[in-house]
């Protein structure tokens, strides 16, 4: 599929947008000031019915329009006629109710491929290779109208990775499904992830958005709410007596206990307290560093520290001069295990 590359600042964004408003007649749906996502990257927009979600990849995959504002795509802008030429090239949308041909699931697969004229031999490398990521060998013969809801959305997904798009757009792809198709389609995302695609998935399911992305974006209303939560990416390296230590680049967290496999802890910037002197709390995670910078964050200011990693607080203006919250302060800041989320 065609390849395209673009910068944004000092990272390669393949899809950038800047001050994109959308509607219907005078109802306006979405209002984005800048949203850009990575090469590479997973990015998984979150939020109630409603709030924009699938309006956002319809609008990136230039299903809807006119668009006020920038959307582009690599270079180009996604409005223009080579923006959308690139598009249907090398970008697929797979939608929240797929649909499936009465066929086989290999048939299904393989329909893409068909159609791009792929060579029989590669087709069929891709066809396996897309069988074998969503664990769907054993019902490649199996007529698609016969499969389970999990079934149906898994064959629509390889029927996509097997494209090797640049792009991938998912809406809602792990909606009411079983936990077993849940986690073979976020494998099967981290997947692509890994052989170059870009991928943004919408969805109201945090434990899917926080396990497979690299960053989560909120929207509600229309627009884009700023991040509340320290997000770190690791793995449970130990447990004992109620608790578990999650370990990820720069640092490590008491966290609860919790039977299963979690890559992803949640630390809500409410839940982090700070002090001039060394804490005396019964609170098992307690670090020490740095102001990095004060900054306005709604009604509130958001503390960012450097404790090896990173950790925000959010505190009121009185705080701040209780505190002396300037960059290079040193602080002490605590929060509890039992407010830690894990996915």
């Amino acid at each position: 599929m065609a390849r395209v590359s673009a910068t944004s600042g000092d990272r390669a964004a393949l899809v950038e947008a800047r001050g994109l408003r959308f509607g219907y007649s005078t109802n306006v749906v979405l209002d984005i000031d800048r949203l850009a996502v990575g090469t590479g990257e997973v990015v998984a927009v979150i939020g109630h019915n409603g709030s924009g979600k699938t309006t956002l990849l319809k609008l990136i995959n230039a299903l809807v329009g006119p668009y006020e504002g920038s959307l582009r795509y690599g270079e180009h802008e996604i409005r223009t006629a080579r923006g959308r030429a690139l598009l249907r090239r090398s970008a697929v949308y797979l939608h929240q109710h797929p649909y499936l041909f009465r066929e086989s699931v290999t048939a299904n697969v393989a329909f893409g491929l068909r159609a791009r004229r792929i060579a029989r031999v590669e087709r069929q490398a891709r066809i396996d290779a897309a069988l074998t990521a969503l664990g769907l060998h054993e019902l490649a013969g199996r007529r698609a109208d016969s499969l389970s809801g999990g079934e149906r959305q898994r064959v629509a997904l390889a029927r996509a990775v097997a494209l090797e798009p640049q792009l991938l757009l998912l809406d809602e792809p792990t909606s009411n499904i079983d936990p077993a198709s849940v986690a073979l389609i976020e494998d099967a995302i981290t997947a692509a992830r890994s052989s170059g695609t870009t991928v943004v998935v919408s969805t109201h399911n945090l434990a899917t958005a926080y396990r497979v992305a690299d960053r989560v974006v909120s929207i509600g209303a229309g627009r884009i709410v700023p991040e509340r939560n320290n997000v770190y990416h690791g793995q449970i390296v130990a447990r004992r007596e109620a608790v578990a230590w999650f370990e990820f680049d720069g640092g490590r967290l008491i966290v609860p206990d919790v039977a299963g496999d979690y890559r992803t802890a949640l630390v809500p910037m409410d839940d982090v307290f700070l002090a001039r002197q060394e804490l005396i709390s019964s609170a098992q995670n307690q670090v020490r560093g740095r102001v990095v910078a004060v900054e306005p964050f709604e009604s509130l200011l958001r503390v960012q520290l450097d404790c090896g990693f990173r950790l925000q607080a959010l505190v009121t203006d009185k705080a701040r001069g209780q505190l002396g919250l300037e960059p290079g302060t040193l602080l002490y800041a605590g929060f509890k295990a039992s407010a830690v989320r894990l996915f």
